[in-house]
């Protein structure tokens, strides 16, 4: 059975990989991320919540800075279905974070009705 790294050696052998390609930099911080989450275990899931909405933000609010407000307006300009899509994540963030509070509530609810 092979030996798998420790966290920090993983981590130092995938940024040494990262190219100036944003998103290939995003996907091996979630990656990193995910191997994480595995290997705590039980993990509260407000917080992994929490996160991958902070994950969502930071990578949309990004954009401007890795690129500058040209590039962005450009994009727009050239393709404005992006605007849709950019449209499209901030409801889904909004939507996983509702679902979310709805579920606790039941929960909770239930919690109060059993006792």
């Amino acid at each position: 059975m092979p030996k798998t790294l420790p966290t920090e050696n993983r981590a130092a052998t995938r940024t040494g990989s990262i190219t100036s390609n944003s998103s290939s930099a995003h996907a091996l911080k979630t990656e990193f991320a995910l191997d994480l989450l595995r290997e705590t275990g039980d993990v509260d899931p407000a917080l992994v919540i929490q996160a991958c909405n902070l994950v969502g933000a930071t990578q949309l609010l990004n954009a401007p800075l890795d690129h500058g407000d040209r590039a962005v307006k450009k994009l727009l300009l050239d393709k404005p279905q992006t605007y849709i899509s950019i449209l499209n994540v901030i409801c889904r963030l909004a939507d996983s974070g509702l679902r979310y509070d709805k579920h606790r509530r039941l929960l909770d609810q239930q919690q109060r009705q059993s006792s």
